[in-house]
């Protein structure tokens, strides 16, 4: 773990001295969640990099929180009071519990491409992504679509309220040392 954390911290410190108003998102495991190191690798590598947390976000998956829910609960309470934005990625792939999401110390929630990919074949999944955005939003959770492929798809989640995705419409995925990003990890 402490390459990849230290090879985005890397990363996001160079950016932020360039001036650049960018974020960098990075997907943890379970295995991660129950090390009990995990916070103390990260705020070594912050001081090493000298990046600002507030730059990161770590994704975690539902299925993650069910395998390590003890540990993971708190180590995503100390991750947050250093600074890191937590994101539930791939909602509604695992065991959704609105319930459960209330409790959990997330400030994002990204929605599962299915999701996207069948609203427009699928009145009732449109109604559950305007549902699921809603219900996000009063929240105080930001909401990002994942999978976002047409332009039709984008001005759907706009309608309905979300302004945040991802996807092949927007672009590829790309290393970090490749255009557009313009910025060099050595």
């Amino acid at each position: 773990m402490t390459g990849a954390f230290g090879k985005a911290l890397d990363c996001l410190a160079q950016w932020q001295l360039q001036g650049l108003p960018w974020s960098l998102s990075v997907n943890i495991s379970p295995q991660h969640l129950e090390r009990g190191d995990l916070v103390e690798q990260l705020l070594r590598e912050q001081q090493r990099s000298g990046a600002d947390l507030r730059g990161l976000t770590v994704e975690i998956t539902e299925t993650v929180m069910l395998q390590a829910q003890a540990e993971a609960h708190e180590r995503l309470l100390q991750l947050k009071a250093a600074g890191v934005r937590i994101a539930l990625d791939d909602f509604g792939t695992g065991y959704s519990s609105l319930a459960w999401l209330s409790r959990l110390p997330v400030d994002a929630v990204k929605l599962d491409q299915t999701y996207v990919q069948q609203m427009a074949e699928d009145e009732r999944c449109a109604l559950l992504v305007r549902g699921f955005v809603r219900v996000f939003q009063e929240m105080g959770l930001q909401v990002v679509a994942e999978g976002i492929e047409t332009e039709e798809q984008r001005q759907r989640l706009l309608e309905m309220g979300c302004h945040l995705g991802q996807g092949y419409l927007f672009g590829r995925p790309a290393p970090l040392n490749a255009a557009p990003w313009d910025a060099t990890v050595d």
